[in-house]
């Protein structure tokens, strides 16, 4: 008991000195915790991992503000010394700020229980940094920049997975706003390269992360594009976008229509457009079609649309004379990314063809946004077969048109198969029909 207590009493002074406002009593109490820290991962320690564990978030708040503070007097320095290169041991600091925080990321329990608003700031802090072109001049600035990265990995890998997803939309989306505008766009790309690396877990993580808390996360990132100063970044850049997007899509793709239960506490809105529920009956929709289709086609149809971006060469047109049954093929076939355009031009000459035939109750059938997708496309067929002449109003229907699921198709020469995770070829592919859903809501 005694050494324990002994052990505790260390812990809680080495944090109390790293709270100091003296940087180097504050580096001091840094360089304790890195000891104490490095004896309980060797197993040598007699601290009891509750005491760090519930110490976790207040430490890592605290080094977060420090690590800020620390390179920032080392830049400093480094700028007003008369030879303008960094002095021995002027890094010291950066040292052990980062070193103190890698062994708290190290360790998955104290990872585990930093908060979300302290997972910003710590991530904030450090994309920042890896983005400061002074870092390099330090004293071992290329061993700093490495560990800043590492660094990073670690809060991503270790990290509690909702917490670290809900930080990174929180800073695409409000965080990037007090950003410093030189570094803006650098800064959107650093955290859409964290989500991509945390997207790719989600098939493994989809039953242990919190979806509701998810699916808020980017409902308030969609929300926020009313907001002028946001709306006016994603005109300039839409990466954010297309990345949020991504997520859901990938929600939509493990759950499938059970998605819908984790937004109930987002509640619709009857005649108001919702973004969030736009792209997920949207994505239900086309991934529910996708999926269901092999089991449907026949051996050569599935094998024609096995390859990605690869379409038959010639598609069937319904050959059935039954009317009803040509317009649920017509249906399946603008579900169907691929072959959604030729749905939509197949329905155009279907509604020419049987004019008496209402297609009404087919579309009932489906969500709002669906129906609307289809009514647009339509007018734009018609619009297009009516002024043929023009092929660049043709060509802009057709980019119109673009499914936001479809893979793209500029070399379905060397087609590869279809990777589990879409590249951004292909993702900017996928965003252009919703496109067309996020520009009526401009209006």
């Amino acid at each position: 008991g005694g050494r324990a207590s002994a052990a505790a009493s260390l812990w809680s002074r080495s944090m109390g000195r790293v709270s100091s406002d003296d940087v180097k009593e504050s580096i001091e109490g840094m360089k304790q915790l890195c000891h104490i820290l490095l004896d309980f991962a060797k197993k040598s320690s007699d601290l009891d991992v509750t005491t760090m564990v519930n110490s976790a978030d207040k430490l890592v708040c605290k080094l977060s503000e420090k690590v800020k503070v620390i390179f920032d007097k080392a830049i400093e320095d480094l700028q007003n010394s008369s030879t303008r290169t960094a002095e021995e041991g002027s890094s010291r600091g950066c040292k052990y700020v980062l070193n103190t925080l890698m062994h708290t990321f190290q360790l998955s329990a104290m990872a585990a229980s930093v908060s979300e608003p302290t997972l910003r700031k710590i991530m904030k802090n450090l994309l920042i940094l890896l983005l400061n072109e002074a870092i390099p001049s330090l004293e071992e600035g290329g061993q700093l920049l490495k560990a800043l990265n590492v660094l990073m990995l670690k809060i991503l890998e270790n990290g509690n997975r909702t917490s670290t997803f809900l930080s990174l939309l929180w800073l695409l989306g409000e965080g990037t706003c007090n950003v410093d505008q030189a570094i803006c766009t650098k800064f959107s790309d650093l955290i859409i390269k964290c989500l991509i690396k945390q997207t790719k877990h989600l098939s493994a993580s989809v039953e242990s992360v919190n979806l509701e808390g998810i699916l808020a996360g980017i409902h308030g990132f969609l929300s926020s594009l009313d907001s002028g100063a946001i709306r006016q970044r994603l005109m300039e850049d839409d990466k954010p976008l297309r990345m949020v997007k991504t997520i859901l899509h990938e929600l939509c793709k493990l759950k499938g229509k059970d998605i819908y239960s984790y937004l109930l506490n987002i509640p619709r809105i009857q005649g108001k457009k919702q973004l969030i529920y736009t792209y997920v009956d949207l994505y239900v929709h086309t991934t529910s079609s996708s999926t269901a289709r092999p089991s449907t086609a026949s051996k050569s149809d599935s094998g024609a649309s096995s390859k990605a971006g690869e379409k038959p060469a010639v598609a069937a047109a319904p050959t059935s004379s039954d009317p009803n049954a040509q317009l649920v093929a017509i249906f399946k076939k603008i579900g169907d990314n691929p072959q959604s355009k030729e749905g939509l031009e197949e329905l155009h000459r279907f509604q020419k063809e049987f004019p008496q035939v209402d297609v009404e109750p087919h579309l009932s059938k489906t969500s709002l946004e669906f129906q609307e997708y289809i009514r647009n496309g339509l007018a734009k067929v018609s619009s297009s077969s009516t002024g043929s002449s023009s092929t660049s109003t043709r060509r802009d229907v057709a980019e119109a048109r673009k499914s936001p699921l479809a893979v793209s198709n500029k070399d379905n020469t060397t087609a590869k198969p279809r990777a589990e995770l879409p590249s951004i070829q292909d993702l900017k592919a996928r965003v252009e029909r919703a496109k067309m859903l996020l520009n009526s809501t401009a209006n």
